[in-house]
């Protein structure tokens, strides 16, 4: 049974098993985020449009890249204006679920293993 609204599937197709693994995608209602390992890569809003980071990691994240956005080179984005733009999309959705009060992780009783 999945969450309503949410849907997780891997971008790339291919005979190698780590690819699928490796590369996944995650839409909520109508955004998608697209990881590569655990990174962040890529993502697509209405409006927005598909975002995409230059590749500043290796061979197999830039075959991740290449299959979300082609081989359009041109489209992606350094990867300091990426942050900005995904952190700016992820403030305005915590915004939009918790309000507009700050909190940080103690507030929230949350504990984190270092």
């Amino acid at each position: 049974m999945g969450t309503k609204g949410a849907h997780k599937w891997s971008y790339m197709s291919s005979s190698n098993p780590n690819y699928g693994v490796n590369s996944i995608a995650v839409e909520f209602g109508p955004m998608v985020i697209y990881f590569s390992y655990d990174t962040v890569v890529a993502f697509s809003l209405p409006g927005e449009g598909l975002v995409v980071s230059e590749n500043l990691w290796g061979p197999t994240t830039g075959k991740h890249i290449n299959s979300i956005s082609g081989v359009f080179a041109s489209k992606r984005i350094d990867r300091d204006e990426f942050e900005k733009r995904f952190n700016a999309l992820m403030t305005t959705i915590e915004r939009a679920i918790y309000g507009t009060i700050a909190y940080n992780a103690s507030d929230l009783g949350v504990i984190i293993n270092t």
